[in-house]
């Protein structure tokens, strides 16, 4: 009975279509950028150069450990690079999109005082520990900080990219800062969103992970009980179906 009552729940959209394409793909992007950044980054990874190398045995070339290596390190450069420059070619149309309506962002704070934010941000402990409901738009404030985080690490990670790519164009200083800023960069994202994916696990977090990754939608019930203020807002421009 209960299945039932969710199937007939009326569905609301909250995640465009764009976002959800972006988002897939940059996760896709992700994966690949850090198996064949690991180890251009450290020789604690050198092990997946060696895989990378193994084609080349494959195809009759005669080389030891070291030529296998060295061949992996380049194979994995040139992959590197290559997903490098499709991430930001899918890139330039969805950021071109977000730009032009960046004062509708979600991710700008609710709050009109600091010491207001920070208790918003504390109860989040709340709804994640005690499951207790509190009053979110679009996204709660540990989401938005997120958001932040992905932002600048993203821009920060390409712009260094770039410069690594390019590396004979630009002064050794600055190829060596680079090349600290984007570890370090990746280091901060990846925790991020190591975290980003377990809260994404969490019962109360589920119909929005699959608006994220499948329909875009979530049910009305859910909207209305736990993005209240959004579910308001929409009810306000009329983007609700009829709950009667």
């Amino acid at each position: 009975m209960r299945n039932s009552a969710i199937r007939d729940e009326p569905m609301v959209r909250v995640v465009d279509r764009m976002d959800m394409w972006f988002h897939k793909h940059l996760i896709h992007y992700f994966v690949f950028l850090t198996i064949t950044g690991l180890p251009l980054m450290s020789d604690t990874f050198r092990f997946l150069a060696y895989v990378f190398g193994l084609p080349a045995v494959w195809f009759g070339a005669e080389m030891g450990s070291q030529e296998m290596l060295q061949s992996g390190i380049t194979v994995s450069m040139g992959l590197h690079r290559i997903v490098g420059i499709l991430l930001i070619i899918t890139a330039i149309p969805y950021v071109i999109r977000k730009l032009a309506t960046i004062r509708h962002w979600a991710i700008w704070p609710d709050e009109k005082s600091v010491s207001e934010w920070f208790r918003n941000t504390w109860a989040l402990l709340g709804v994640y520990l005690l499951r207790k409901h509190h009053p979110i738009g679009r996204f709660n404030n540990g989401q938005k900080l997120a958001a932040y985080v992905f932002i600048l690490t993203t821009t920060a990670l390409v712009l260094t990219g770039l410069v690594l790519m390019f590396r004979d164009v630009f002064p050794e200083q600055l190829v060596l800062l680079s090349r600290m800023v984007h570890v370090w960069s990746f280091a901060i994202v990846g925790i991020t969103l190591v975290v980003h994916v377990y809260i994404g696990t969490l019962d109360v977090n589920r119909p929005g992970v699959e608006a994220m990754f499948h329909s875009g939608q979530v049910p009305l019930g859910y909207l209305k009980a736990h993005h209240p203020l959004l579910y308001e807002q929409m009810k306000k421009d009329g983007r609700l179906p009829d709950e009667s």
